[in-house]
């Protein structure tokens, strides 16, 4: 099982679900106002209903007029650079830690303990390996992506190789 510190330590590092986050990431989703199939197919993985999800966040309710949702349990990983967040927690006296342990009070409520080993190594959005060919100028290029190939969904980060096709490709 493991200790509050280590999941405080992991909250600290982890970025949103959209990011390549981890389930545990359900913690920085939007609301279910805003459409979005990662979210909810985290939720159906770890066996959570919409509701209980928005039970859970507005339960945990820190109110601001800035914020998405205007709710701060609403608010993305400390990962993601957000001037707005961050201005939230200036007014609400609120420093990272304090953030983090706060995220660490709804991860607590929402994800079942018996969920939480697989919520700490399942992610929706994953990094790929992927060769694209250019058809036209015959090209081949090995690339490293992000993405989630069942939502169709794929982010280019980094071309790692370029190669023309030989003939009998």
């Amino acid at each position: 099982m493991i200790s509050d510190k280590e999941l405080l330590e992991r909250l600290k590092k982890e970025t949103n679900i959209c990011g390549g986050g981890t389930l545990i990431s359900l913690v920085f989703c939007c609301g279910l106002e805003k459409p979005c199939p990662y979210r909810d197919e985290a939720l159906k993985l770890l066996g959570i209903s919409k509701e209980t999800f928005r039970k859970v966040k507005e339960a945990h309710k820190l109110e601001h007029d800035t914020v998405c949702f205007k709710n701060l349990a609403y608010c993305c990983s400390l990962r993601k650079k957000c001037p707005i967040r961050d201005k939230a927690l200036k007014d609400l006296g609120m420093s990272y830690d304090d953030y983090i342990n706060y995220k660490l009070q709804i991860l607590k409520d929402l994800i079942p303990p018996t969920k939480l080993n697989e919520a700490l190594h399942i992610r929706i959005v994953r990094p790929l390996v992927m060769l694209i060919v250019d058809s036209q100028d015959k090209l081949m290029y090995k690339c490293l992506a992000i993405g989630n190939i069942k939502f169709g969904d794929i982010r280019l980060v980094r071309i790692l190789d370029v190669k023309p096709l030989k003939e009998e490709e």
